[in-house]
């Protein structure tokens, strides 16, 4: 190049001695990775990460329960939250809970965490803390077991708004934040943010919560996305009310599955022949995907 510079290059072997050794280096990573994760996960190892974590928060007790929270939302549309479950250490997904946002209006992810926190706190008492009615559509609160820690995903303003939660509900629980971009920990009894070492066993532990937690809101976003995609290209199909939408999908399950199905297929469900040719007409003539 003319400013002396060199232009680099990067080669990726298909065939021969280079493919079989970069082959032969990928599998040898994989088996690393693999003895890594499965040491880690060890219950000694476990037991390790939460009384790392006791002792680098100052918890009062051992942390055997552990709820992580995340918000997911494209411009407040559509706003999901998950609670993600840790039991000794362990990912329980049995335990793990998502909320559809009820007040999906501007992107405020602060007052969704906290929307959030109130509707999961109130389920551990129906008659000491009733539901408010614009509440009422979660089903009937049951006693869920209380955590020994609460994650937020978020910094001080998240923090802020669970602790506020907890004093309302007279519930003396640890809480604190993590912010993804510098892994920075947030605390109520610490004014400076904490940050752990790398190589610790709290820190390996916090992040698995915290991209489980993420993981999990995100699948549940698409989700919805997609239920509410399929229910608007449906609603574009002249004679196709909700009744018949209804049944399609209840038949089908997705849009892809119901322009998968052959005419005959559609007709049985709905029943008329007219509708059916109407539907597969539309789904051909249609670009758009689920």
């Amino acid at each position: 190049m003319g400013d002396g510079s060199q232009r680099l290059t990067i080669k990726k072997p298909q065939r021969g001695w280079k493919k079989q050794l970069i082959d032969m280096a990928n599998t040898n990573a994989q088996e690393a990775l693999h003895r890594s994760e499965t040491e880690l996960q060890s219950p000694q190892n476990l037991l390790n990460s939460i009384k790392d974590l006791q002792e680098k928060l100052r918890l009062p007790t051992l942390p055997k329960r552990i709820e992580t929270y995340d918000i997911s939302n494209i411009q407040g549309k559509l706003a999901t939250a998950s609670m993600v479950v840790f039991t000794d250490g362990k990912a329980a997904p049995s335990e793990y809970r998502k909320f559809k946002i009820i007040n999906d209006g501007e992107p405020n992810d602060v007052g969704m965490m906290k929307e959030t926190l109130l509707r999961r706190l109130k389920r551990i008492s129906n008659s000491q803390f009733p539901i408010p009615n614009e509440m009422s559509n979660d089903k009937k609160p049951n006693n869920w077991t209380l955590p020994n820690l609460i994650i937020l995903d978020g910094g001080k303003p998240q923090l802020n708004a669970g602790f506020s939660v907890l004093k309302e509900l007279k519930l003396n629980i640890p809480i604190i934040s993590l912010a993804k971009r510098e892994e920075e920990i947030f605390t109520t009894t610490q004014t400076a943010s904490i940050i752990f070492d790398r190589t610790s066993h709290a820190f390996y532990l916090m992040q698995r919560m915290r991209d489980e937690a993420h993981r999990f809101t995100i699948s549940y976003h698409r989700l919805l996305r997609k239920k509410r995609m399929t229910k608007s290209i449906l609603e574009e199909i002249p004679g196709i009310g909700p009744s018949t939408r209804k049944k399609l999908l209840r038949a089908f399950g997705t849009l892809a599955s119901i322009r998968a199905a052959s005419e005959e297929e559609i007709e049985k469900v709905l029943g008329t022949k007219k509708k059916a040719k109407i539907l597969v007409g539309f789904l051909k003539d249609s670009t758009m995907t689920p």
